[in-house]
Formats: structure tokens, C-alpha cells, sequence
């Protein structure tokens, strides 16, 4: 699909955009099995974006996760103090985030 870039805002996005029937058949069927083994770099990543948001919101302070994949940056800045809320449209990543895979800090 096409990349387009709006001239007022410079929002990025594909265009057409998929529906919701087709995006919710697309993260339906999403797992990714590579996911879990990369989990020291995960925690790497997760630890660099908590420290951006702490230069702008210290804890305590709500922190919404869209797409938390597994939910580890979520856990990571609930470890530190910041009530922190996840969502993800993956129904096997929300399985993996409710087991607590990616829960170990």
C-alpha cells in the first residue's frame, strides 16, 4: 500500500487504509515465536523508551501502551512507579501479557 504524509500535520500513514474487518483478521492470526527468544534486547529497547518518558512525565503518572505487544515496557514503568495500562489487538500477545512472559523485570 502507499505511504502518504498529510501537508498540514505530517501524520504518515498508508492510504487506502485496511478496514477493520481485514485488520482484525491480520492480528487475529499474529504470533510471533522469534519474539520470546529476543527477550534481553526487548528489555534493552523497553528501558530506552521509559527513560524518554521520564525526561517528560516522572512517576507516578497513567501510561497507556498501544499495540504493548507483550506488555513489557508497560510492566517495565509499572516496576518504577507508573500506572501503566496496555492494549494490543493481537490476540496472542494479550495472551502472553496476561501470563506475565514479559512481566520479568
Amino acid at each position: 500500500m502507499p505511504i502518504v504524509r498529510c501537508r498540514s500535520c505530517g501524520l504518515v500513514q498508508e492510504h487506502p487504509r485496511d478496514n477493520p474487518a481485514t485488520l482484525a483478521r491480520v492480528y487475529d492470526g499474529l504470533a510471533d515465536g522469534v519474539y520470546d527468544s529476543e527477550d534481553g534486547n526487548r528489555r534493552v529497547d523497553a528501558d530506552q523508551h521509559l527513560a524518554l518518558v521520564q525526561a517528560h512525565h516522572t512517576a507516578p503518572a497513567p501510561l497507556l501502551d498501544v499495540g504493548c505487544a507483550t506488555g513489557l515496557f508497560a510492566a517495565r514503568a509499572q516496576a518504577v512507579g507508573y500506572q501503566a495500562s496496555r492494549v494490543d489487538a493481537s490476540r496472542w500477545a494479550i495472551e502472553r501479557a496476561r501470563a506475565g512472559v514479559r512481566r520479568r523485570i
